[in-house]
């Protein structure tokens, strides 16, 4: 049997200092011959670093003096990478004792497997979390095989798969070059889908091994009922569509299927996805450069959704509320007195048909009048924003560009802020 490659392990961290202990101590327990471990920390505001120099001081560390996200903060480990593999790791997880051992054999058996994933559960180890992923067209929602099932061996099948999450990966450093490393435009979610996509395009195979296994903490820095999640799941998910949907789908299926889709969100979520739309078309010339199509179509299919969103939003906004109760109406006049009231009523009428209807229906004209002017009014002003909102177009000029890269940076920053402050108050 030849011996086992040469291997790195690259822990990102970013505040992740309570799983830490867990995940080392679970690589110091491997019966992997010899390795390397990186830290790669991506600017974390609790005391990661010094935990790691002070209980694990073999580790080597990188520290990034911001929050690169996924992609770029593994990135600048695996540029250094001088071993046959690297492991990706998140620190929520725990791997069993042989896992790295058995991912280098299944690598060992084919060259042309370039990416391994394991077989990872959730905390007790009774629940399934991954057994590799897939992804549903046309709106390339992602799935996990066996997710929440009880592990009862039925995934314990070794077999090729779309992709595998960068939770637990271990990579060939030949697919690594071919791949080019991981798109830095992800931050967070379908950086690892995008690498196993180009990878299995680059000819090499993406394989799941249920031999080695973990236990995964899975979202343990994020939180999936934030909107922040929201944003930065389907910034991911329609970077990765843009990337590599065919065009004539992308216009057809996936414009309409999502159409239907955000008729089930709520208020907020639709919101979110406007953002999502919006700020995804600043990366639409370099998407399309890449991909050698013209960008026209690609910002058509964004105004198309950008549209729906708006439409759905219009429908229960409080001007159809106000516009409903503008019209002031007459109000018959009635008695409650039991024993005369039929002729008191009758009386009554007459009285108010004679005196108070002259001077009443005029106010009441005069009121509809003003109340419909209102109405119309707000529709006319936010028919107006709107409008200056769907004018604005993305020029291809180096001046924008550099502009809005900017303005992406900050907004990277400022959620990475966000986050923080949902982690504390979790």
């Amino acid at each position: 049997m030849p011996p086992l490659p040469s291997l790195t392990v690259i822990v990102l961290n970013w505040n992740g200092r309570s799983y830490l202990p867990s995940c080392l101590h679970a690589l110091a327990d491997q019966d992997y011959p010899t390795f390397q471990t990186v830290l790669v920390d991506n600017a974390s505001t609790d005391d990661s670093v010094a935990f790691v120099q002070t209980h694990f001081p073999q580790t080597t560390i990188i520290q990034n003096k911001t929050n690169l996200g996924f992609a770029a903060g593994n990135n600048v480990a695996l540029r250094q990478l001088q071993t046959d593999m690297a492991v990706l790791l998140n620190p929520d997880v725990v791997l069993a004792p042989d896992a790295l051992r058995q991912m280098a054999l299944v690598m060992q058996q084919d060259p042309q497997i370039g990416i391994v994933g394991c077989k990872l559960h959730y905390p007790g180890g009774r629940l399934i979390q991954h057994a590799g992923g897939y992804l549903t067209p046309p709106q390339a929602m992602p799935g996990h095989f066996g997710i929440l099932e009880e592990d009862k061996g039925q995934y314990d099948a070794q077999r090729d798969v779309e992709y595998v999450i960068g939770a637990a990966m271990a990579i060939r450093q030949e697919a690594l070059t071919a791949v080019n490393h991981f798109d830095e435009g992800y931050f967070l979610y379908f950086e690892d889908t995008d690498f196993c996509t180009k990878a299995r395009q680059a000819g090499f195979r993406v394989v799941y091994a249920p031999i080695a296994h973990g236990i995964h903490v899975e979202s343990a820095v994020t939180r999936k009922e934030s909107l922040s999640y929201t944003q930065r799941f389907h910034s991911g998910r329609w970077r990765y569509l843009l990337k590599h949907q065919p065009l004539t789908s992308l216009l057809t299926e996936t414009v309409a299927a999502e159409h239907d889709w955000l008729g089930k969100l709520d208020k907020a979520q639709q919101t979110m996805m406007l953002l999502v739309y919006r700020t995804i078309r600043g990366q639409i010339p370099a998407i399309c450069q890449e991909r050698g199509e013209e960008a026209a179509p690609f910002y058509r299919v964004l105004e198309t959704l950008s549209q729906r969103v708006l439409a759905l939003q219009e429908q229960d906004d409080r001007l159809v509320q106000l516009e409903a109760q503008a019209v002031v109406e007459e109000r018959p006049f009635a008695s409650n007195t039991p024993i005369i009231g039929f002729l008191i009523v009758r009386f009554r009428e007459a009285w108010n048909s004679v005196a108070a209807k002259w001077h009443v229906r005029p106010l009441l004209q005069q009121q509809n009048a003003f109340n419909q002017l209102v109405a119309q009014q707000l529709r006319e002003q936010q028919a107006w924003l709107r409008s200056q909102q769907q004018g604005w177009q993305i020029s291809e000029t180096s001046e924008l560009l550099a502009e809005i890269s900017r303005l992406q940076q900050q907004i990277a920053v400022l959620q990475t802020r966000l986050d923080e402050l949902e982690r504390r108050g979790k």
